[in-house]
């Protein structure tokens, strides 16, 4: 893996010539406001949705020709909660759902949810690519997976390249998000029609907190028509409703044995909504840390399914400061079964501008760890309980 280093104006290079990020219409993400005013007008009145069944029975469908998805027993409840809270907010307008009302607007959900309800965190699952750069094979992984990310189909094309944003998965300091790379026309990436084996960009731009990150290709069959990248960014500032994302000159390599590659001067921008519950919890209270002849504050220890994030606050001297000694590469994340992982990411020293100065660790886990899993986080003499 490619791990980016924290060079300001690498991350913060601006360009003009923007090309327009544009959302695909029929997997565009469903906001707030238009999921409360789709409800409403569902429920604006049972004597129109009454006829949804006529209509649902006239409308020639060959469903046979179609794979059944069957939903497991957490989507479902998940599904279900989401309506009902739909249904309560129209309560509290004064606007009467009848209960055949409830159930036709489930039925319809359930038929057809996959392209606009369904971007939801926690209703349908979580992309294959997601899985893939964060190991998830488990039912209690997927779980908490769910509640931290969803699926996306948000696109920017430039120089005949699109590249989509499929998926996202984020908690308060990291946003991991996959993308797919192709032609805008269908044809291959390579004139030659060589499978493609590897791809990298040469900048990136993304918020101003943006504290070092990391980058790869997810593991694939090599085809000619697509490969597929993630980014993992890491923030030192509590992560808003959107982030907005800049890729730049892509570079591709094809076949293995000749390893020819080719460069696309190009940038594809992004807006990428991160609207999602934090499932990060913060374990810190101010503790008082000494390490040898030095001391400082324990800002946070903020923990999640994905990664962490650490901040300790000192008013000494930063040379040779033995809090950083104490810390840097330091931290252990203990697992129930007796697991030890390393919480060993991008760190260094910054500074507060009020003659503080604090050192910062942020980084994400090889693999999502349910929180129920993790027992203690462990460095020098300190020993903090996840509970």
């Amino acid at each position: 893996m490619n791990i980016i280093e924290t060079v300001h104006d690498r991350f913060m290079r601006s360009r003009i010539n923007r090309t327009k990020t544009y959302r695909l219409p029929e997997q565009a993400p469903i906001s707030e406001a238009d999921s409360h005013g789709l409800a409403a007008c569902i429920c604006e009145g049972s004597e129109q949705i009454h006829n949804i069944y006529e209509l649902l029975n006239d409308a020639k469908m060959e469903l046979e020709d179609y794979e059944n998805q069957k939903l497991s027993d957490y989507e479902i409840h998940a599904l279900k909660k989401q309506i009902s809270k739909e249904i309560k907010t129209m309560n509290k307008k004064r606007l009467k759902c009848s209960k055949s009302v409830i159930a036709a607007c489930l039925c319809a959900v359930l038929l057809f949810g996959a392209g606009t309800a369904g971007v939801v965190a926690g209703i349908l699952p979580i992309p294959e690519a997601i899985k893939s750069v964060f190991g998830i094979d488990s039912t209690e992984q997927e779980e908490s997976a769910a509640s931290m990310g969803t699926a996306i189909n948000i696109s920017s094309v430039d120089r005949g390249y699109k590249i989509t944003a499929t998926g996202v998965l984020r908690d308060s300091k990291h946003v991991c998000i996959t993308y797919r790379i192709e032609k805008a026309d269908g044809s291959t990436l390579d004139k030659d029609g060589r499978n493609c084996t590897n791809a990298d960009f040469w900048g990136f731009e993304t918020n101003d907190s943006c504290f070092g990150g990391e980058v790869d290709i997810l593991n694939q069959t090599y085809n000619p028509y697509y490969i597929d990248y993630y980014t993992i960014w890491n923030y030192g500032e509590s992560i808003g409703k959107n982030i907005e994302i800049s890729l730049y000159e892509l570079r591709l390599w094809f076949d293995q044995e000749e390893n020819a590659s080719m460069e696309i001067d190009g940038e594809w921008n992004f807006e990428i909504p991160t609207d999602i519950e934090d499932s990060s919890i913060n374990v810190a209270n101010g503790q008082i840390l000494k390490f040898g002849k030095n001391s400082g504050k324990l800002d946070e220890l903020r923990i999640s399914p994905m990664g962490y994030s650490i901040s300790a606050t000192s008013m000494e001297e930063v040379h040779d400061n033995e809090m950083i000694k104490g810390i840097d590469g330091q931290v252990w994340l203990y697992l129930k079964n007796g697991e030890k992982i390393p919480c060993s990411g991008t760190s260094g020293p910054v500074d507060n501008g009020d003659g503080t100065w604090s050192f910062k660790e942020i980084g994400t886990f090889e693999n999502l760890i349910p929180l129920s899993s993790m027992d203690k986080i462990v460095f020098g003499d300190y020993e903090i309980k996840i509970e």
